[in-house]
């Protein structure tokens, strides 16, 4: 991931965000209700 140290503050920003919407999508947090 070489574009990592490339990029802004903000892309990592965006990008981080996307990742996690995506892993939150991918693997719902079933665990909460207990």
């Amino acid at each position: 991931m070489n574009f990592w140290h490339l990029a802004t503050t903000e892309e990592k920003r965006h990008q981080f965000c996307f990742l996690i919407n995506r892993y939150r999508l991918l693997n719902p947090p079933l665990h909460r209700n207990e």
